[in-house]
């Protein structure tokens, strides 16, 4: 009987530390676990950043530069035809782009060209926020929203003339 109490004793003595540095051990585990999970997610965000981030500053880029083809276009002096044609280059030239407009200062659409379908009908977007910050000079970029073939975006730049 006492011998059963001392094999006992020592089984506990012997079998609880190992438990508890094995549970310790399985804790810590997860805990690096998590962490490096964690840092994996921000270095794939920072990279996904960094492509979003060119994208844009591509696009930006290819609107800058028809911004001074059109400033041209308006000083050689042909005034009818050079809004749909430069609208129709800037889509052509980019493949990530489905609808290109130009809008007045009043708000009305002066051009519209999509890969879709061809407009009739030209709106006036003197509400939308698009609108609002192109017209006081800012580059628009609005939120994400999905459509049946991909996610997309809406980007509005101002368009300046020197006359």
């Amino acid at each position: 009987m006492l011998r059963d109490k001392f094999i006992l004793f020592f089984i506990l003595i012997a079998c609880v530390p190992v438990l508890a540095l094995g549970g310790t051990m399985l804790y810590l585990i997860d805990v690096t676990h998590r962490q490096d999970v964690s840092n994996l997610e921000l270095a794939v965000i920072a990279k996904y950043k960094e492509e979003v981030e060119k994208f844009f500053a591509d696009i930006f880029g290819i609107l800058d530069l028809h911004v001074e083809a059109l400033e041209q276009t308006k000083r050689e002096g042909v005034h009818d035809i050079w809004q749909e044609s430069v609208a129709k280059g800037i889509l052509a030239a980019n493949p990530h782009f489905e609808e290109v407009r130009f809008v007045g200062l009043d708000g009305k659409e002066i051009v519209r060209v999509s890969r879709k379908k061809d407009y009739e009908n030209l709106l006036y977007v003197t509400e939308t926020a698009s609108f609002k910050e192109a017209r006081v000079g800012n580059t628009y970029i609005g939120n994400v929203y999905q459509t049946l073939r991909r996610p997309m975006v809406t980007v509005a730049s101002p368009v300046y003339f020197d006359e």
